[in-house]
Formats: structure tokens, C-alpha cells, sequence
């Protein structure tokens, strides 16, 4: 939960930067996932991405 409390909090700060580049995610099983900051509309989509795929894995 630390790991996405921080992941949450990264991810506000990169979603709010002028230009688009990828965001580095570490999913709890370890498997890291890139997505791609331009995709999404706000830091909230992006958060709600990361746990949709959190959830799969479990």
C-alpha cells in the first residue's frame, strides 16, 4: 500500500508537467509497467489505470 501511496503521489506530480513521457510503475508482484503520460486526461485517470491493473494480478 506504501508502494501505491507513492506511486500516487509521483504520478500527480508527472501528470501535471507540460510535456507527455512515459511513467514508470512498479505493480506489487514486481512487474513494471510504463504508461504513457499523454494518454491520460489527468493524474486521477492515470491513478485509477494503475489500480485497475492492480487489481487484475490479485
Amino acid at each position: 500500500m506504501k508502494k501505491l501511496l507513492s506511486a500516487v503521489f509521483f504520478l500527480t506530480l508527472c501528470c501535471s508537467a507540460a510535456n507527455a513521457h512515459p511513467v514508470k510503475v512498479t505493480l506489487s508482484n514486481g512487474q513494471v509497467v510504463y504508461l504513457e503520460s499523454d494518454n491520460y486526461q489527468s493524474a486521477a485517470d492515470m491513478i485509477a489505470d494503475v489500480i485497475r491493473l492492480e487489481n487484475q494480478i490479485h
